[in-house]
């Protein structure tokens, strides 16, 4: 009965933990395919963070992750263009914060995945910087760290 009692407690501390960077990217992965009409590039990295257990997670846009304002967030480094970004310092689960007006996120492995409109109805999917939306993806990037 002691050891019942244990493994529950035990279940119950790992349920109830901190953020785990694994989980998060697992629920990245998750919501590919999503629409863009349903899940914009802020609302999809926010929509997989919210699943944990601190409701004050999320909800920020892009320009707050942009400015820093978001909690349980901090910029780690910043970068004058994607194309200089040095991705031996990323941790699956960073953010890229474009100039304001869009994120994507770190997958691992030299992925990266966000939401946007121009993949073909999919609107979360793997990044592809010279689609549609290219525009998004020029000038200084800002890599966001989860706390």
């Amino acid at each position: 009965m002691k050891i019942f009692k244990l493994v529950s407690v035990l279940l119950l501390v790992i349920a109830t933990s901190s953020f785990k960077p694994a989980d998060y990217v697992d629920r990245l992965w998750a919501l590919r395919g999503t629409p863009y009409s349903e899940l914009t590039c802020s609302d999809y990295i926010d929509r997989a963070k919210q699943t944990d257990t601190d409701p004050t997670v999320g909800r920020c846009g892009a320009f707050g992750i942009w400015a820093g304002t978001c909690s349980h967030q901090r910029r780690i480094a910043e970068f004058d263009s994607l194309q200089s970004v040095d991705k031996s310092i990323l941790l699956p689960g960073d953010i890229l914060a474009f100039h304001g007006d869009h994120v994507a996120v770190y997958a691992g492995e030299g992925t990266f995945l966000d939401s946007d409109w121009s993949h073909t109805n999919k609107g979360v999917d793997v990044m592809r910087p010279n689609g549609g939306n290219a525009a998004w993806f020029v000038g200084p990037v800002r890599i966001v760290r989860w706390e």
